[in-house]
Order: structure tokens, then C-alpha cells, then sequence
């Protein structure tokens, strides 16, 4: 592809994603001055790979900042700055698990089944009446697939593998419940007795289908799956895939619908490319361990949250205190994401700033140690897999003026574009890599995570719908033993911001009074925001 034809296609992705007229891109422009941030640029970096057929390291913008110098690069140099592509590998040898898998697999072994570690989602199904006999083949189709339904875990010379089975471990349970009073209840508790079942990850299967039939056109659809195969992404894709698969079978002869692509590789090849590629005397493994070293440094950081612990603990604590919550306005929410588009962020790191705000203000020092997971789905090959990509990276807190809510969200962007591009190195390969060099272990006691609500199809098929079912079951608090979690939901409602955490350690009093302050800084910086760039003093916030 030629410089100009590429730099044509650039401008015109560019101001797809930036949702402008393509005269308003200029090519000479660095991207994120005309808008693009962290999130767009990494979409676009997926999307530049596929349209190129190759893999591209995630930093590529960031080291090749405008359109002219990133068509460049891509058609005057050779490849071998790109990433090794994602292969497939053969069958007929041990393949490895991914390193989030190892990491679920070892607990595993140490404490046996935790019920935690099941995902389920239960869902309305209404409308047309469903094929049953087609729908029961159809996820044993979905399940061919998708080699991560059929997959176990063992060992293999020591080293953690994965088996692949050639063919489905169950199939979907049907369970007519036609004309029977309560068929709710008795829906719901089945899915109660199912989600107490242990799960042998050695044995399986590890991914389970019900569907409760209440009606005419009226059904329940489960899906439980233990998280080693599975994420919170996992879901959507395959719901989508099972409504194609569904439709095709029952009239692609006749509409001319067809099953899913055909799949290139499987989580199985990932784990291949991932333990390649960050091996231990590779560069991709020794430039990221370089620049986690410098960033956490040698020195051990100050206990997060000091100033949130108890003075002096009663001798009887109510473990129902462990958490407290807020519940941002979705008008709030609205302004928060104007103002985060006009600023080259993100909601998630508006609520990460106002956090830091407030934690300062409790007593939390400068580079205490705040944790996050994060879903990784950045390469195109991966986007359409169910499977296990996450992993847990831990930063200093920001050091932010105090005042000046607009320099500090300026502030926590940039550092977390630099994690962005640094998230592959698994949080427990850099703690080996600092372990072998006698430096602090870098274990949070914060984890900060913010999330939108999982994104599912309006519709399974035309004429049948989704809509999310919860149980009336009320689930018990739980504590957090080790620290503290600080989350923000995003809903239809606005977001549900919440803390949750160790009563053992932390004031409740106190936790309340931090959360307080966060959502008052958001209320505040929301309210400051007219839909116009202004005087940034306009945003100041009390430190």
C-alpha cells in the first residue's frame, strides 16, 4: 500500500472515530490534539491491523503521533518493530495456559472450588417461540466453535497446560416448566442448586447452557461458566454468536444468513504467542519490566488509605458495615462525558481523579500503591474469543494539584496512556521480575475499578428479545480481607459508585466520609461544566 493511499484510508478512520468531517483531520496534526484519546487511539491501532492483515504493537500512535509519520513508518521500514502474529499452533503437543489462567489454576489447586469463580448470567428470552431441537444444536455448535467451552486444565512435566476435547463436554438443559404455578421460583432455584455444583477444572464441563421454557415465547436462558474460560466480555460474544449460529440453522438456506466467520485462532494459540513473546530473555519481557522498575522505583511506598483506618477497633465488628455507597445522577453522568470528550479523556479517569482527590484528602499519601484490573482485547485476533484476558496493574497514585481538577485529570490521563501500553506484562511475572532484583513486592491494598454495564443484543434472533432477569435472592456482604475495593458501575441510572472493604482495618465512618467527597467533587466538576472550554480555575476544587 502506498503512503498516500494508506494516509487516505487514516484520515478517514480518524474522523470516523472522532465522529467530525473528514476535511476537519489534518494529517500533519498530532492525534491527540484534534481529540483522539488513549481509548480511540488503541481502536484505531486494531483497526489499522486488520485493515493491514498484520499485528502492531499497541504503542504505535504513541511512537508515531500523527498520520503522515504513522504512514510512514508502516510503508517505508520493514516489520520487524510489529508484533509477531498470533499463529495457530498444533494440537498434538502440550500447550500452555495463559498467564491469567496459571494464576486461577494455582489457586485452584491450593483451595479446591470457589464458588466465586463461576460467572453466570440469567436472560430473558420473548416473543417468537423458540426451535427447541434447533437451539439444543445450536450450542453444541457454538461449543465447536469455541475450543474454550470444551477446555480443561492439568499438568503436564510440571507446566500448567490446557486440553482441548474434540467435542462438547454437555449440551444445553431444556427444562419445560410450561403451565406450572411459581415456574420462576423453580427456575431460579435450579440455577441456585447449578451454581452450588462444583466445577472439576480438571474434568469438567466448564461451561453449562439451561433454558427454562415459562410459556409460549416466553423462556429463561443461563449461562454459567467458570471465569478461567471466561471474562465479562465472553458474554456478549457469545450470545451474538449463538443467535447467528441459531438463525443460520433454522433458515440460512432460505434468508441466506450464514454462521460466524470462521474463527483464525483460538485462546489456545494466544497462550502459545503470550508465553513466546514475554519470555524471559525476550525484549518485548525485558523492556516492559525496565519500565515498570522505573516507574515503582525501589523505595516502598506509604500505606494506602492510613487515613482511613480505625483509631482504635471495637472489640465487635458488624461485617453487614463493609460496604457503602453513592449513586451519581445519569444527568451527572452526562455532563461527566462531555467533559471528558472536550478533554481528551475518560469517564473512568474523571472518577480515578476525583478519587485521588478525595483520597488525599484522607490521608492516603503520594505514590501509595492503587491497583486496577483491566480486559484486554486490544488485538484484533482476540476480539472475537470468550476467554480469560485480564490482569491486574498496579500504579503510584498520581501526585495531582490539589486544587485544579482540569491539570489533574490532565495529570491521571497520561499516566494511564503509559500503562495502556504497558498492561501485557502480568502483574505476577513483573512481582517475580522484582523479587529476583530484591526490590519491594508491588502489592495493592486499593483496587479502583470502573466499568459500564455489560452490553448484551436487544435481540437473540428477529422476533426474540433480550432482557436482563435477576433472582430476588438477596446476596450477602462480603468483605474485602485484605484492603479496599472502590468501584463505579455505569447503568442506566447514572453510576452506581461504591466502596467496599476490610472492617477489620478501615473505619466505616471514615470510608464514608471519603465517598462523600468523591461523588461531591464529581457533583462539582459536573456542575462547572457549561458544554464550552473555560477558565480552568472554573474547576477549582477545594483541596
Amino acid at each position: 500500500m502506498t503512503p498516500e493511499a494508506l494516509t487516505a484510508w487514516l484520515v478517514e478512520k480518524t474522523a470516523s472515530l472522532l465522529q467530525l468531517p473528514v476535511h476537519y483531520v489534518d494529517p500533519a496534526q498530532p492525534f491527540a490534539s484534534q481529540g483522539l484519546d488513549s481509548m480511540g487511539m488503541l481502536e484505531l491501532t486494531g483497526d489499522l491491523a486488520a485493515h493491514l492483515g498484520r499485528e502492531l504493537p499497541p504503542s504505535l500512535i504513541w511512537e508515531h503521533p500523527t498520520i503522515v509519520a504513522l504512514a510512514s513508518h508502516l510503508t517505508q521500514t520493514s516489520s520487524e518493530m510489529d508484533e509477531l502474529p498470533i499463529v495457530p499452533v498444533s494440537r498434538d503437543i502440550p500447550i500452555p495456559q495463559t498467564f491469567a489462567q496459571e494464576r486461577m489454576w494455582r489457586e485452584y489447586q491450593v483451595n479446591g472450588h470457589d464458588r466465586r469463580q463461576i460467572v453466570w448470567r440469567l436472560l430473558r428470552l420473548t416473543g417468537d417461540e423458540l426451535d427447541l431441537p434447533v437451539l439444543k444444536e445450536s450450542v453444541t455448535r457454538l461449543m465447536l466453535r469455541h475450543e474454550a467451552l470444551r477446555t480443561t486444565f492439568t499438568e503436564a512435566g510440571g507446566m500448567p497446560v490446557q486440553q482441548i476435547h474434540p467435542s462438547p463436554l454437555g449440551e444445553l438443559e431444556i427444562i419445560d416448566l410450561t403451565g406450572q404455578e411459581g415456574a420462576e421460583q423453580s427456575a431460579r432455584v435450579h440455577i441456585e442448586e447449578a451454581v452450588k455444583q462444583p466445577i472439576d477444572l480438571s474434568v469438567g464441563p466448564l461451561a453449562r447452557f439451561h433454558l427454562f421454557v415459562l410459556g409460549k415465547g416466553n423462556y429463561l436462558f443461563c449461562l454459567l461458566i467458570h471465569h478461567i474460560i471466561c471474562d465479562g466480555e465472553s458474554n456478549r460474544i457469545l450470545i451474538e454468536d449463538l443467535g447467528q449460529i441459531y438463525q443460520a440453522a433454522l433458515a440460512g438456506a432460505i434468508a441466506g444468513i450464514s454462521e460466524p466467520a470462521p474463527l483464525t485462532v483460538q485462546t489456545a494459540d494466544f497462550a502459545t504467542w503470550q508465553r513466546q513473546w514475554l519470555k524471559e530473555d525476550g525484549s518485548a519481557y525485558t523492556r516492559h519490566v525496565t519500565w515498570w522498575n522505573e516507574l515503582l522505583g525501589s523505595t516502598p511506598p506509604s500505606y494506602a488509605c492510613a487515613g482511613l483506618r480505625w483509631e482504635q477497633a471495637p472489640t465487635t465488628l458488624d461485617p453487614e458495615q463493609c460496604r457503602v455507597g453513592r449513586l451519581i445522577s445519569l444527568k451527572t453522568l452526562q455532563k461527566l462525558e462531555a467533559l471528558s470528550v472536550q478533554e481528551g479523556s475518560t469517564v473512568a479517569n474523571v472518577v480515578y481523579t476525583a478519587m485521588v482527590l478525595a483520597l488525599s484528602r484522607h490521608g492516603t499519601d503520594a505514590r501509595a500503591l492503587l491497583g486496577s484490573y483491566v480486559t484486554d482485547r486490544r488485538r484484533p485476533a482476540l476480539r472475537r474469543l470468550p476467554g480469560l484476558y485480564v490482569n491486574l496493574i498496579v500504579m503510584p497514585m498520581p501526585q495531582v494539584p490539589a486544587g485544579d481538577f482540569l491539570e489533574a485529570l490532565h495529570t491521571v490521563t497520561e499516566a494511564l496512556h503509559q500503562i495502556a501500553l504497558h498492561q501485557d506484562l502480568p502483574f505476577e511475572e513483573l512481582a517475580k521480575a522484582r523479587a529476583k532484583a530484591s526490590l519491594y513486592a508491588p502489592h495493592p491494598l486499593m483496587i479502583f475499578n470502573y466499568r459500564r454495564q455489560a452490553e448484551l443484543p436487544e435481540f437473540l434472533v428477529p422476533g426474540v428479545t433480550i432482557s436482563g432477569w435477576k433472582t430476588a435472592t438477596k446476596r450477602k456482604r462480603t468483605a474485602i480481607p485484605w484492603g479496599m475495593n472502590i468501584a463505579g458501575v455505569e447503568n442506566d441510572a447514572g453510576i452506581d459508585l461504591h466502596a467496599i472493604y476490610d472492617v477489620g482495618l478501615y473505619d466505616p465512618a471514615k470510608v464514608d466520609a471519603m465517598l462523600e467527597d468523591l461523588a461531591s467533587i464529581l457533583f462539582t466538576v459536573a456542575a462547572s461544566f457549561t458544554g464550552a472550554r473555560t477558565d480552568p480555575a472554573s474547576f477549582a476544587v477545594a483541596p
